[in-house]
């Protein structure tokens, strides 16, 4: 389940917007299936990359460490067999 793009439909990176889709998004899926992306360069229009990022791990700050990783890269790299 992609978690990112939200910022795209409710009106920017605001964690506190966004933090209830994403936690449904956790309760039906779990951190072991949710991958996050910067939607680069649509979302770029809204905020930087670093506020995108900021955003996410904001969202993510009830998960574990691991859980977190997973969510802002480690799922990705599984599920397209990147290079680590």
């Amino acid at each position: 389940m992609k978690i990112s793009g939200l910022d795209l439909f409710l009106g920017g990176p605001d964690a506190a917007r966004i933090q209830r889709y994403v936690d449904h998004a956790l309760a039906c899926f779990g951190p072991d299936r949710v991958i996050w992306a910067s939607n680069w360069p649509v979302s770029m229009q809204l905020r930087g990359y670093r506020e995108l990022l900021d955003t996410a791990r904001a969202v993510l700050a009830s998960c574990s460490d691991a859980e977190r990783a997973a969510g802002l890269g480690g799922n990705a790299n599984l599920v397209y067999r990147l290079a680590r």
